[in-house]
């Protein structure tokens, strides 16, 4: 029994075999092949695919010619001025007219600018100009620096130490009445000040004729190119 079923599957490998084969063509038994011509020439060729629905045909060539050329105006350089040295009346005064033009409020400021008062040990007044050299002398003598007063209040005098503060003044005298100078005291040469500018940092040509034309609301002062 088991011999026929070898047989059998012999046979069945044989006939199997000589199918796939194609030895049995000519009798229309023969399997589909797979490598036919016609089969290719059913194959989707990618390359030829158009979309119909493309508001440009892919292979439309694309426009040739001289650009179109930009028509927006080039914006206006800025630079920067500035009106410095306004007393408080006039910046305020000043404030009030730059408030009337159109400018951005980035466009201007107005900055304070706050002195301290300065102090020296002071000697004088001296009427005489011998009394003034017999004082230089003696200074010199003692190698202690000084320099002429020029305000009118205090001159003819000598200024023997000048201080941003009262209390270094102060010290300061301390130490020359100790090394003779016994008749100089502290004085105020100069009172604390406050002053004003005007900064446009960053203005064209048009809107600086803008500004000059309240340029009457700063007296004697003068717009400046920053520095």
């Amino acid at each position: 029994m088991l011999r026929w079923v070898l047989l059998v599957l012999v046979l069945a490998n044989a006939v199997f075999f000589s199918w796939s084969q194609g030895f049995w063509a000519a009798q229309g038994w023969a399997p589909a092949r797979t490598n036919e011509p016609e089969r290719l020439q059913q194959e989707v060729q990618a390359q030829a695919i158009r979309l119909l629905n493309s508001s440009k045909d892919p292979a439309e060539p694309l426009p040739t010619g001289p650009t179109p050329t930009d028509t927006t105006t080039p914006s206006e350089p800025a630079s920067c001025w500035w009106v410095p040295g306004l007393n408080p009346n006039q910046a305020n005064t000043v404030r009030q007219a730059m408030e009337t033009l159109s400018l951005p409020a980035s466009a201007w400021s107005l900055i304070e600018n706050r002195s301290n008062g300065r102090w020296i040990v002071y000697w004088g007044k001296f009427e005489q100009a011998e009394v003034m050299a017999q004082r230089k002398a003696t200074l010199r003598q003692l190698k202690i620096d000084y320099r002429e007063v020029t305000q009118a209040r205090l001159a003819p005098g000598l200024a023997l130490g000048t201080f941003s503060s009262e209390a270094a003044a102060k010290e300061a005298l301390s130490n020359v009445q100790g090394r003779g100078v016994r008749s100089a005291r502290v004085v105020q040469e100069r009172p604390e000040s406050i002053t004003w500018a005007l900064r446009l940092p960053a203005i064209t040509e048009t809107e600086r004729e803008m500004v000059l034309g309240v340029a009457d609301t700063w007296a004697d002062k003068t717009l400046l190119a920053c520095p």
